[in-house]
């Protein structure tokens, strides 16, 4: 199920995207990562409306996966881990506009074969304006563009021992969609250098992030 939910994303990635197959993510991260952290275990904390959510569950089975990968271990059901990992996510979508030119161009013609006195018949030709097209005027375009956020807490006690945001903006306003990727910026280089911040690029039809090849979490 989970693998068909994965390749439908990625359908979807390059339905809503056109030909485009690049997604770009800013990412910053904070950390105070301990150094005997490997095996520890972690829980999920939900918040409000994300208890009992089929959406938020989702996403955490995408944090679930990265955590694995870092040696931790989700403590059992009911249970609550050395780490307790928070995600906060959202999307917002603003209308820009700018001023785009208007060109015309001028139609292109035959001319006819005609008589010239010192040269004789002259065949015929297609003839249009030299100067190419010209800018006859300005129009206003409107574009919604989406700004897709995704912030995962971890915390140790009452401590935070690591924080780390990642936006993403285009014309697709699926959040869902983006999701796999936001959370893959979120954990890439994990901890990483305290109060980095980062631009990662990944190639979707490739399945790599800056020119190196990553597996997204299935």
């Amino acid at each position: 199920m989970k693998k068909l939910f994965f390749g439908c994303l990625a359908v979807a990635l390059a339905l809503l995207t056109g030909c485009a197959s690049t997604l770009r993510s800013d990412v910053t991260s904070f950390q105070r990562w301990p150094a005997n952290a490997a095996g520890a275990t972690y829980s999920f904390k939900r918040l409000g409306p994300q208890e009992g959510s089929l959406e938020h569950k989702t996403y955490e089975d995408l944090a679930r996966a990265e955590l694995r990968q870092l040696g931790l271990q989700e403590a059992p059901q009911g249970a609550k881990g050395r780490f307790e990992v928070s995600l906060d996510y959202g999307i917002n979508t603003r209308t820009l506009k700018s001023r785009e030119p208007v060109y015309h161009s001028y139609p292109s013609y035959w001319h006819p074969a005609y008589y010239h006195p010192s040269f004789g018949w002259r065949p015929g030709y297609w003839a249009s304006d030299p100067w190419g097209p010209q800018v006859v005027g300005y129009r206003t375009v409107s574009r919604d563009v989406s700004t897709r956020r995704l912030r995962i807490d971890i915390a140790e006690g009452a401590n935070k021992v690591f924080e780390a945001s990642a936006t993403s903006s285009g014309s697709n306003a699926n959040l869902s969609v983006t999701m796999p990727y936001l959370i893959r910026s979120v954990f890439d280089g994990f901890p990483g250098t305290n109060g980095q911040s980062r631009e990662l690029e990944f190639d979707v039809d490739k399945g790599v992030i800056n020119n190196r090849r990553v597996t997204l979490p299935q």
